[in-house]
């Protein structure tokens, strides 16, 4: 076995971080284990920490302990204490000393009261999304010879996945109890849902039953359903349900009337009366297979929260906070396909997306989409790869294109759809990947697409350029065509015209 870190000082400090531990599938009875690592300074012996999440005896408790591996002397004296760091307000709680125990090997000592649920899921940070339980373990140094404290961090992981939509339920067929039309919640690339849920409305009551279908793997889950009326002024209908181990089904239902038909609106363009009797049912399924990571170390653990592209104050006392931007919210609601209104479809795909971000992005999308469409059609476009990146940038204003070839596919989409400032980052993109080879090929293409700007700095470069650029096997190609070689060569005399001006 193979230590973590050199400990050599006063004493060593154990930081436990637990991501997503709301996500814990273990029962009364069952535990987690940390990461291995070694304390130096106590013969160099391996340990770990043993926490029963849902406490060993007592479900509303959290157990807590330190755990001897094999490794050095059959016994050792080990002076100890075990604390929980909030971090709602960066503070250790106390610990408790539990002074010496002699340790043999396989040999656990601790506190079967740790904590109680509440204490550790009270604070806001524990109902956020990307939850961190902290754990500490502080362990001394009975000789006392060494100099200074060390720490040593240790990452376990709880994988997760998430998925988010939105269903509308506006006529009396959807909420037929014979119909049986179901919400499928799957995830990418996957035929079967995980889970069916089902809409229905009987005797003034809604109903929505919640079928378990293809989850033999899922160990903790939870679901979160909100029905939105579109009518009234009432609070939306929220029910939350979550499970350990196997998923169940599950019948809810609420007391839910309907409007009168003499109250409803006309609607100005159709003469019609609009259908006031809709629900908007927005589902948010969550649930861990059991998979985790464990990572020691400092630096790796660095590492590893640099990959994750979330903040250290999670993991260490550092108190920053920061907020959601509106842009993180936009992304976040592409990604997870929250509350999307609209299909725009392909030769070869659909893409779910919301009205409101196409209309006030592209005029195109515009004169196209009407208040009750719920499906665009664009059968020319077939390269479904150039349009997920334009789906990309119509929410984040940004797109990682990482050659020449997809920048200039992208390109021609953005006149399309007259979108102006993905055909700016696109012209940008390739302006910077001029070169004598490419400048007479983009010089065409921006003069095909009337694009001015990109024109104009294809012809500044080529003026700079100009013996590289007719001397290359590019220019072979479009020698042939008289007004096209005349144009460039012109470009030449211009720029000795200006030399010879000034």
């Amino acid at each position: 076995m193979v230590g973590c870190n050199k400990n050599t000082g006063k004493s060593v400090t154990i930081k436990w971080c637990i991501e997503n531990f709301q996500f814990c599938w273990h029962k009364t009875g069952e535990r987690l284990e940390s990461p291995l690592f070694n304390v130096d300074f106590i013969s160099g012996t391996f340990w770990r920490l043993w926490l029963y999440p849902r406490g060993e005896d007592d479900g509303e408790y959290l157990s807590f302990y330190l755990f001897r591996e094999e490794g050095g002397p059959e016994v050792v004296d080990v002076d100890f204490e075990l604390f929980l760091i909030v971090t709602e307000s960066f503070y250790e709680s106390p610990g408790e000393n539990l002074n010496w125990y002699s340790f043999k090997i396989h040999q656990r000592e601790g506190l079967e009261y740790f904590a109680s649920r509440w204490e550790v899921f009270a604070p806001k940070e524990a109902q956020n999304d990307t939850f961190v339980l902290r754990l500490g373990c502080r362990i001394l140094n009975r000789e006392r010879d060494g100099f200074g404290d060390s720490v040593q961090v240790l990452v376990t992981r709880i994988g997760k996945e998430r998925i988010c939509g939105t269903e509308i339920f506006d006529d009396v067929i959807d909420r037929d109890p014979h119909s049986n039309k179901d919400i499928e919640v799957k995830s990418m690339l996957e035929d079967e849902p995980l889970i069916n849920i089902n809409l229905s409305y009987i005797k003034e009551s809604l109903v929505i039953k919640i079928r378990p279908v293809s989850c033999k793997k899922i160990k903790y889950a939870i679901c979160k359903i909100t029905v939105i009326k579109n009518w009234g002024k009432e609070s939306p209908i929220k029910h939350v349900r979550s499970w350990i181990g196997g998923i169940k089904a599950d019948i809810w239902r609420y007391c839910v009337l309907l409007p009168e038909t003499e109250s409803l609106k006309p609607d100005l363009k159709t003469d019609k009366a609009l259908t006031d009797k809709t629900f908007f049912v927005h589902y948010d399924f969550a649930f861990s297979t059991g998979e985790m990571v464990a990572i020691c170390g400092l630096e790796e653990c660095v590492r590893y929260i640099k990959t994750l592209n979330v903040s250290f104050d999670q993991y260490w006392d550092i108190n920053i906070k920061t907020a959601k931007s509106a842009l993180d919210a936009l992304v976040e609601n592409y990604r997870s396909r929250s509350f999307v209104d609209v299909n725009v479809k392909t030769k070869t795909k659909t893409f779910p997306a919301h009205k409101a971000i196409l209309c006030a992005r592209s005029p195109k999308f515009k004169s196209i989409i009407e208040a009750n469409i719920r499906e665009v059609k664009f059968p020319y476009l077939r390269d479904s790869n150039n349009f997920e990146d334009l789906f990309l940038f119509l929410y984040t204003d940004n797109v990682g294109i990482p050659s020449l070839k997809p920048a200039l596919k992208l390109h021609k989409l953005s006149f399309s759809i007259n979108l102006e400032p993905l055909k700016t980052y696109c012209r940008n993109i390739l302006t910077a990947h001029l070169n004598s080879v490419s400048a007479v090929a983009m010089l065409r293409f921006a003069c095909f697409y009337r694009d001015i700007p990109l024109k104009t700095s294809v012809e500044n470069y080529i003026a700079k350029n100009y013996e590289l650029v007719i001397s290359s096997t590019n220019w072979e190609v479009f020698a042939d065509k008289p007004e096209f070689r005349k144009e460039v060569i012109f470009m030449k005399y211009k720029k000795q015209m200006t030399v010879s001006w000034s």
